[in-house]
This record gives structure tokens, C-alpha cells and sequence, in this order.
């Protein structure tokens, strides 16, 4: 079910308006093109030359770096800003409540971009008679909503976008979950066209009442060829829809302080996969743990799990307080999107090792 308008989206005779605060033409950091695969990674070179342009720090919501845009979602405002591989900010878009809305509550979820600059966006709406909305925007760089796809009573709670334009989403079913029918696939592919094309995992391999709530530790990405997810659980998640081959690993996390939050994310998909995060957290004296350390996951057969490993060349080095990554985007192609101490955008690709430690199906 699609509905095609200019700025105005409309369910059951409700309607949301999107409107672009701010515009300019978009292009993409680099054109995408096809993963390779070389050895496993554990070191990061720093030979990468800094982008000429300082990261806007005045930022709020999710921040990553999708298909050559830097995204911020940012759901306690029900708005999404859209920059460009510079971290120019380019456009900003909101979604208001007309007038006939009283009593209808917006809630934006995520967002991420298609390769040409334009956005999808997951979103929901609590109407004034206690009914639910789920869908999936398409909106242009303009503020103009280009389509609305409705998903049901399913909730796509994250988003990520292939390099390809597949768009693929994480979420859960209340509506089932209160009924006690957890037999439903919670990795969904949808096209903006057709509707739902493909989905895995099931939610009945989850404890009862563990994911939908716990998303501060979660993350999503895409790549090429496969889909990964870091699941609040603490769990790696990775599925090949060509194949339909899904891979899950539990995670060790003991290296981390107890309250700990992935603030920094990337997904590189060459060979087995590798999976890097940036963490923040307090140790038990209250300093900073970890500042500017990049992590990988690693593979032990000792007790077949995923460990957090610090990255060799991010490390704080003796007497420095901090070490070289200030905020981890994400990735493009296969390398690292971050900005270092001196809030430089950088990309760098890892320096590969002959043995391989990730794991991958």
C-alpha cells in the first residue's frame, strides 16, 4: 500500500506534513562500488589524508555515515538532518502535525540514506482513537515525500540501506507480542514499491522480554552483500540474503565497564567480516574508559564467542589521555568513516593481517 504526494502523507484521513527547513544539492562522497575481499583486519593505518572541514558538533540524535551522507535522526524532535561527506549540513527536514492531528502523536524511529540523496525513514503514529501506524517514508532532499509504505502492525525500529538501494529494517510486532505469537521474522527487506520482499529471525529466538526495549546498545548496517546486526542483547547478528544464511555469536563484553554504550559503529564485509564500535563509559574511580579506542570483534574458539578487542594504533599512548578516534560514523566501502581529536573527518582503512580472527557465516 502506497500513497504518493507532495509534502503531505496520509492515513485513515490523518495526514503529516514534511517540510524542508534547509536544502542545497547532494552528492556523494565517492561513487559506491564493489567489495573486495582481503585478508582479516586487526591494525588501523593512519595514512588516510583528513578531510579539509570540521564536524558540526551541535548535533543531537543518531549520527552515521550512510551511503556517502551523514544522518541524524533525532526522534525527540521528529526531525532528520541530512549532511554531506564533508559534514556540511544540507538539509533538515521535519515532520509536523497539521491541524486536524490533535490528539495524534508522531514518532520517528530512524533514517538512512539511498545513494542518491535522498532518505528513508521509519516512523509511527499513535492516533487519537489508541489505533497505531507503522511506515516506511521516502522523502527527496527537498522535504518532499516521494512515497509512504505501510507496514502493519509490524515496527521497524532501525534501518540501513545497501549500496545496491535495499532497503532493510529491524523492528518487532506488538500487536503479536502481547498476543503471545512470536513466530514472525524480524529482519525485514521492503521495497518502497512492492512491500515486504525477503525477512529472517525469528523474534521467537528471543527471550520474551528482552529486545524491544533494550536499543541503546543496538546497531544495524549493510553492505553488499550481507546485513548485520549488533542486537542489544549482546550479540552478533549476520545474515546473506543471497544465500539466506544467518550467523549468530553471543559477546563477550567483560572488557567493557558495566554501563557501557556503543556510541560508534561500522560494519567492513570483506572476507569474514568485521565488526568495530566506539564505547563510552565510566570506570568505578568515575574517568572516562576507553577514549578514543577503537574496538573490533574477535573470534575465540576457546568458548566459541565474539570478544571486544582494542584496535592496535588507537590506543591512548602513555601520558596522552586520549586516543586517536573521537567519534567512529561508520564505513564507506572498506574503509572506516571517524573524526579524530581534532574533530577532522577521517577515512582509513585497517591495516589486514594474515590470520583471520572475525567470524562469519
Amino acid at each position: 500500500m502506497r500513497s504518493k504526494a507532495m509534502n503531505r502523507l496520509s492515513w485513515n484521513g490523518k495526514s503529516i506534513l514534511f517540510t524542508s527547513i534547509l536544502a542545497g544539492s547532494l552528492s556523494p562522497l565517492a561513487a559506491q562500488s564493489a567489495l573486495v575481499a582481503p585478508p582479516a583486519a586487526s591494525t588501523l593505518s593512519m595514512t588516510e589524508q583528513p578531510q579539509p572541514a570540521v564536524i558540526d558538533r551541535d548535533m543531537t540524535g543518531i549520527t552515521r555515515y550512510s551511503n556517502g551522507y551523514f544522518i541524524n535522526a533525532d526522534p525527540r524532535n521528529a526531525g532528520v538532518h541530512l549532511r554531506d561527506g564533508f559534514g556540511k549540513l544540507i538539509g533538515q527536514f521535519t515532520a509536523n502535525l497539521g491541524p486536524s492531528e490533535t490528539g495524534t502523536t508522531f514518532f520517528l524511529r530512524d533514517a538512512a540514506a539511498i545513494t542518491d540523496g535522498t532518505l528513508v525513514i521509519t516512523a509511527g503514529a499513535a492516533l487519537a482513537n489508541g489505533a497505531y501506524e507503522n511506515f516506511l517514508v521516502h522523502a527527496d532532499q527537498n522535504g518532499k515525500v516521494l512515497s509512504l509504505l505501510r507496514t502493519g502492525t509490524y515496527s521497524a525500529q532501525h534501518l540501513c540501506v545497501t549500496p545496491d538501494n535495499a532497503i532493510w529494517t529491524f523492528g518487532h510486532d506488538e500487536q503479536s507480542d502481547e498476543a503471545g505469537n512470536f513466530s514472525y521474522d524480524m529482519l525485514r527487506n521492503y521495497s518502497l514499491n512492492s512491500g515486504l520482499v525477503q525477512s529472517a529471525v525469528k523474534r521467537s529466538t528471543f527471550t520474551r522480554h528482552t529486545f524491544a526495549y533494550q536499543t541503546v546498545n543496538f546497531h544495524m548496517a549493510c553492505s553488499a552483500t550481507r546485513v548485520g546486526v549488533y542486537a542489544g542483547t549482546n550479540e552478533w547478528i549476520q545474515y546473506t540474503p543471497a544465500t539466506g544464511r544467518l550467523g549468530r555469536w553471543k559477546v563477550d563484553t567483560s572488557t567493557f565497564p558495566r554501563n557501557f554504550m556503543l556510541v560508534g559503529f561500522a560494519y567492513l564485509p570483506m572476507g569474514a567480516g568485521h565488526v568495530y564500535a566506539t564505547v563510552q563509559g565510566r570506570t568505578q574511580d568515575g574517568r572516562d574508559a576507553n577514549p578514543g579506542t577503537l574496538f573490533e570483534l574477535a573470534y575465540s574458539q576457546a568458548d566459541d564467542k565474539l570478544h571486544w578487542e582494542p584496535v592496535a594504533g588507537t590506543i591512548p599512548p602513555a601520558g596522552k589521555e586520549y586516543g586517536t578516534i573521537a567519534q567512529l560514523y561508520g564505513s564507506d566501502d572498506n574503509k572506516l568513516v571517524y573524526d579524530g581529536p581534532m574533530r577532522q573527518l577521517r577515512w582509513a582503512q585497517p591495516v589486514f593481517r594474515t590470520t583471520t580472527t572475525a567470524a562469519a557465516p
